[in-house]
């Protein structure tokens, strides 16, 4: 929740605005999710959202708030997310990289850091899900 509020001279409230952002587990599901389904036109955007998702993931490395949120997500999302990334980051790191290059030109990413970081989230997922 972000809250703004714009106070006149005399510290009165003039006007509050509150706003629900989305958490980081829940971007990362709705970038998974894309990533598969983009087609035509927006096909290219399947690389920024591999990025956003890669970055989500570096940012909570140590935090692990990602996999605790995802593992008490309703139904069968933190399971439906660890195959995903373990498709995405594992499988297919060496495309991941690619495209995650493709919109970073500043920024090199291995196959292997790709790799290790779905298995760094894949195992604390599982953890945070009581799986084996």
């Amino acid at each position: 929740m972000l809250t703004l509020v714009d106070r006149d001279d005399d510290e009165r409230v003039r006007a509050r605005l509150e706003l629900r952002l989305a958490r980081s587990a829940a971007l990362v599901a709705a970038k998974l999710q894309s990533i598969p389904t983009r087609r035509g036109t927006t096909e290219g955007k399947r690389e920024s959202d591999a990025y956003d998702v890669y970055r989500l993931l570096q940012a909570d490395r140590g935090a692990r708030e990602i996999p605790n949120a995802l593992a008490t997500a309703p139904g069968e999302l933190g399971e439906w997310c660890a195959s995903s990334i373990e498709e995405l980051f594992i499988v297919h790191a060496t495309r991941t990289a690619r495209w995650i290059s493709s919109v970073s030109p500043g920024e090199t990413t291995e196959p292997g850091d790709i790799e290790a970081l779905g298995s760094i989230f894949g195992e604390a997922l599982r953890t945070a899900m009581n799986l084996p």
